[in-house]
């Protein structure tokens, strides 16, 4: 994982499989007003991932204002799961969604951002997400109703 700050940001960079090995970066919150969690290299978590997850989340100030960026699908799974995964100060910025095209069988995700795909926790509309290789609406790989639950928290 990787801390770097930049004004009043600070960006961590959750990579890896995030296990009881894990070791988080000492936050240097001086002078900083927003963290944002960025999952884009996150290759899993497992349940002491989890847990050492929240207490870390919980070590940071509750007046703090967090990101969660790039939201894998395991984030995802995380966040509808797992109380305290998603912190009450938290604002989910992005996150992906499973696609599956009907014609070659690929699997891909798409990402959803706020205020374009989704807006003050509700998904304005389902997006049409096409096939790079077959040109072809391909069908969401979730059951939106479970899949899009953490927006409600």
């Amino acid at each position: 994982m990787l801390a770097i700050k930049s004004k009043n940001l600070l960006t961590v960079q959750i990579t890896g499989l995030v296990n009881a090995e894990t070791e988080f970066p000492v936050l240097d919150t001086k002078g900083v007003d927003t963290i944002i969690f960025d999952f884009n290299k996150l290759d899993g978590f497992n349940s002491y991932g989890v847990k050492g997850w929240i207490s870390y989340l919980q070590k940071i100030d509750p007046e703090m204002k967090i990101i969660f960026r790039n939201c894998k699908r395991i984030v995802v799974d995380q966040m509808n799961m797992v109380t305290n995964f998603l912190p009450a100060n938290a604002v989910v910025e992005s996150f992906y969604v499973p696609y599956h095209c009907p014609k070659c069988q690929k699997f891909f995700n798409s990402l959803y951002e706020h205020g374009k795909q989704y807006e003050n926790k509700i998904v304005s509309q389902l997006t049409q997400v096409v096939c790079d290789k077959c040109k072809i609406d391909a069908e969401m790989d979730v059951i939106k109703a479970k899949y899009f639950n953490f927006l409600t928290r």
